[in-house]
């Protein structure tokens, strides 16, 4: 894969990695918590939710820097942009996702949604997803999903 997107398609699989081992283990605290098929699936839709939006901060920041790096030719410059750029996108990220497990976590106080299902799970689920997937868009920003300008591959 050749391109100066082809770290945005790294970092969008490293994304999908971490949703798969999320769901992986959601599975088996669903198994142990008496959860059920439904509610893992369920909790599923809040997870999607919150990697989605992870994945759409990723791509939006990794453009955006990939658009500064193209008038730059100094690599600690093009670096320290893509850096100053993290908490621009990061902030976004971090509260769709907050409200994505707000939303779930509220649904099931209210037994809209969540009926019966054991609270552990409802937390654990939307929890896992909120620090998982901004924690791998932080890392993702800062070390390996880097645009191929800013690294000065083509």
């Amino acid at each position: 894969m050749s391109g100066e997107f082809r770290n945005m398609f790294k970092g969008i699989g490293w994304l999908a990695a971490g949703m798969f081992l999320v769901i992986m283990g959601l599975s088996r605290v669903a198994y142990h918590s008496g959860a059920g098929t439904a509610a893992f699936q369920l909790s599923l839709l809040f997870v999607f939710a919150q990697f989605i939006a992870a994945g759409i901060a990723y791509v939006q920041w990794y453009r955006t820097v990939n658009r500064l790096a193209a008038d730059m030719y100094n690599t600690e410059e093009k670096r320290k942009a893509a850096f100053g750029h993290i908490i621009r996108y990061l902030v976004p990220s971090v509260l769709c996702s907050g409200l994505i497990a707000l939303a779930a976590v509220i649904a099931m106080l209210i037994h809209v949604i969540f009926v019966g299902i054991n609270p552990v799970y409802c937390y654990s689920s939307v929890l896992t997803g909120f620090f998982t997937g901004n924690i791998l868009l932080f890392i993702l920003m800062r070390f390996f999903g880097l645009p191929d300008r800013v690294l000065n591959r083509y």
